[in-house]
């Protein structure tokens, strides 16, 4: 069978980084490393010279949002096969899904997307389960977790959620909240990783959840609590915990930013490379352009429709190439800031021009310290309001006489406008099928207006509920 040859690279071990090597794959599985004098080279073999560049195993993020302008939590196919795309181009060759704390229906959603986008995911980073970060966190440790949907875990629910999704593998929960010691039991039984994430517990406290089940420590120093003082004592921390109890894993944020080098050196020091894991915590932001990113889920804002003025428009480019747009949008009172991601971008382009009047649908992104952007879904021009044609019989006897040549004057200008039959005696309306909609232009509707009297025709604006 062909072999996989790299040679003339620097070799990635857990320990040490080693050259004057060559490895070989055997079947997309590495079969040895042997030193260059050792190496013999088949006719049929494949031979990539890596040129002094680092070669590493693939990467398994066991911690991961999103990526390339997606989240998890946009609860679409199409999320989830682009962030294991993008995610792949950097090396990654498996993950495992995150959550964020949310609501019900948004879990569940998520669970039924995960099935779906992993028998179609052939060109990303494989999924190999899901994480649940959430929702039973301390409120006072829930960092970039949204407060609102925090809770103390309570056997139905979890056990539901357990029952309904067997893909969970990992799930992160604060210790010391009521019910948290008996879920941990729960979730060994179940062979789900227990890890502890978003917390105040002290050290006696992490200490009992170690022994029922919580094995692992989630971003290690990010949102949990170190030493703190107590009516004058000081207590030990989860950070503390997880050095003094050897077989606790934990992972980090290595990026040098969330933890700086002195702090990745100590626990490189004392947990060492085979209790530490690497992950990105990666949101949607990674791969894409520098600029702003919005956190977490699109669809858990409020949702609401504003018109005005497209006064500003920016173009970004995602590394994956594709476009997304910042707009500003101004009316009387002042402007609101639209993101428009890249499946929305590629929708609405053009009506998304500087000194366009527009109607945009979509859902407020609040952070703190931030002004509230809006995430647009749906959006159209002032000149292609949703009109409505009403026509007005007397009776329905009268409208029975002339439907089939009402019929035939609705076929003569087809369009997007709903027609609407009006009965004046039993003040009761009928609206006629989509393939009945006619397009309201002046000459057609002067027609109208001679034929069934311009009293019993009118024009009506809809309501704008939805774009």
């Amino acid at each position: 069978m062909k072999r996989l040859i790299i040679i003339n690279g620097q070799l990635i071990f857990p320990d040490h980084i080693d050259t004057g090597k060559a490895l070989i794959c055997n079947n997309g599985k590495i079969e040895q490393i042997v030193t260059n004098e050792m190496l013999e080279i088949n006719p049929d073999d494949q031979i990539i010279d890596a040129k002094q560049q680092y070669v590493s195993p693939g990467f398994i993020d066991m911690h991961v949002h999103g990526g390339g302008g997606h989240d998890f939590m946009d609860g679409t196919v199409e999320a989830f096969l682009g962030i294991a795309e993008v995610h792949a181009k950097y090396g990654t060759t498996a993950m495992v899904p995150t959550t964020l704390t949310c609501t019900d229906e948004e879990l569940m959603n998520t669970f039924t997307t995960y099935k779906k986008a992993k028998s179609l995911n052939n060109k990303g980073a494989k999924f190999i389960g899901l994480h649940l970060e959430g929702p039973y966190f301390s409120p006072s440790q829930c960092g970039a977790q949204d407060p609102k949907f925090l809770k103390k875990p309570y056997p139905k629910e979890y056990n539901h959620i357990i029952n309904v999704s067997q893909d969970i593998v990992r799930w992160s929960v604060a210790p010391e909240l009521e019910g948290a010691i008996e879920m941990g039991k729960e979730l060994q039984r179940q062979h789900i990783l227990a890890s502890i994430a978003h917390t105040d517990a002290i050290y006696e406290e992490v200490e009992k959840a170690y022994k029922s089940g919580y094995t692992h420590v989630t971003h290690l120093y990010s949102a949990m609590s170190s030493v703190t003082r107590r009516n004058a004592f000081r207590y030990a921390g989860v950070v503390e915990a997880a050095y003094l109890i050897d077989d606790i894993t934990v992972e980090i944020i290595a990026d040098g930013i969330h933890l700086p080098k002195p702090l990745l050196q100590f626990v490189y020091k004392f947990k060492g490379p085979d209790k530490t894991a690497l992950c990105t915590d990666a949101m949607r932001g990674a791969g894409m352009p520098d600029g702003e990113s919005i956190l977490g889920s699109l669809t858990n804002g409020q949702k609401v429709i504003i018109g005005g003025m497209i006064t500003d428009k920016t173009i970004k480019y995602t590394k994956n190439n594709k476009v997304m747009a910042f707009l500003t949008v101004e009316d009387l009172v002042g402007t609101v800031e639209v993101v428009v991601f890249p499946r929305d971008y590629e929708k609405s382009q053009q009506f998304l021009n500087e000194e366009g009047r527009v109607f945009i649908q979509g859902r407020v992104s609040a952070e703190d310290d931030r002004a509230s952007k809006l995430i647009l879904e749906k959006i159209r021009p002032f000149d292609n309001m949703p009109r409505e044609i009403w026509i007005q019989f007397d009776n329905k006897e009268s409208y029975t006489q002339q439907s089939q040549e009402l019929l035939a004057d609705l076929r003569r200008s087809p369009g997007d406008s709903a027609v609407v039959i009006y009965l004046k005696d039993v003040k009761a309306i009928k609206k006629l099928p989509v393939g009945y909609h006619a397009q309201i232009q002046d000459s057609w509707l002067n027609y109208m207006y001679e034929k069934y009297g311009k009293t019993n025709v009118k024009v009506v604006e809809r309501g704008l509920k939805n774009l």
